[in-house]
């Protein structure tokens, strides 16, 4: 993906801003840790408002719907890198936020991990009751046991109500 000139940030990142972000991003899709943060330009589309990541845990792609907010998010990360979350260079993504966590949780006093953002994701999700089928599409998640959801094709709109229920959920916890 090209960026337009005036859009992009040539400096060298802000780590903590990069991690702030990156942690957001998880909490917000719930995507894995190594997905997030290997998470590049060319995996944005900007006019559907979606992502699409080719190499997931379970060799499937995952696509999501991105909402008013995680655009938010993005439009802060916009950089001459091709990885969102850049790391210390253009051209490698952020590769360990220990020393970001570790500050997060001195301050707030609440030990965590990056999977537990995702973890939160998940129970925000099943607590406004989302449909089983649309959360397992949200999370990439495949049970070869499940015959009924093989049949069940999700398109990218019908994801889109369940994440903008979610993000508006954690949004009022947050205000």
């Amino acid at each position: 993906m090209e960026l337009p000139q005036h859009q992009l940030n040539s400096k060298k990142p802000n780590t903590a801003e990069v991690c702030r972000d990156l942690f957001l991003f998880i909490l917000f899709t719930g995507l894995r840790r190594r997905e997030a943060s290997t998470l590049m330009w060319d995996n944005i589309d900007f006019k559907d408002h979606s992502l699409t990541i080719e190499d997931t845990k379970n060799h499937e792609p995952h696509s999501l719907p991105l909402t008013p907010f995680l655009l938010e998010v993005l439009e802060r990360r916009k950089s001459k890198s091709p990885y969102i979350f850049q790391g210390t260079t253009l051209d490698k993504p952020l590769n360990d936020p220990k020393k970001q966590l570790d500050k997060v949780r001195k301050i707030s006093g609440v030990y965590f991990n990056l999977h537990d953002l995702r973890r939160t994701f998940i129970t925000i999700a099943e607590s406004l009751d989302i449909n089983t089928y649309a959360l397992k599409q949200l999370l990439n998640h495949k049970d070869q046991r499940d015959v009924t959801g093989g049949y069940i094709i999700t398109d990218m709109e019908r994801l889109r109500k369940p994440m903008n229920k979610i993000t508006d959920c954690i949004l009022k916890q947050i205000k």
